[in-house]
């Protein structure tokens, strides 16, 4: 008896809850750099 994950067909392994797809991947990184960006225009000059 198998458990079904190669033979359910149905979901993909990029669509495995807790995996970060391609495009979940560059949205967080822009996201990040911009924050990043944003932190470092706010902080004070010295």
């Amino acid at each position: 008896m198998t458990d079904g994950s190669a033979t359910s067909g149905h979901q993909a392994p990029e669509d495995v809850p807790g995996s970060l797809s391609l495009s979940g991947a560059v949205a967080l990184g822009t996201g990040v750099m911009i924050g990043a960006g944003i932190f470092a225009r706010s902080r004070p000059q010295n």
